[in-house]
């Protein structure tokens, strides 16, 4: 399984799926994402009942490299507040 710890998470790939590995935070437990063209993605953050979507376009010459996915995905929990 390859890995992206340099870009910011532990990500490890599995049945066409980026999983989180090896984190502490109880937010990223079990989270897994879907990356597709031009930066687009899906991520699931279970422990917390949050679904992450966004999405490029083409047409515009849009398009998120890894390390804005990667600050996305972690901006997403950081903001996460259950009260």
């Amino acid at each position: 399984m390859p890995l992206l710890k340099s870009d910011g998470l532990d990500l490890g790939y599995g049945y066409m799926w980026w999983l989180v590995e090896n984190t502490n935070d109880y937010r990223l437990k079990n989270a897994y994402s879907a990356q597709g063209a031009l930066g687009q993605n899906i991520t699931i953050y279970p422990e917390i009942d949050v679904v992450l979507a966004f999405k490029t376009k083409s047409d515009y010459r849009r398009r998120n490299s890894i390390q804005t996915q990667m600050n996305i995905m972690k901006k997403a929990v950081e903001i996460y507040n259950p009260n």
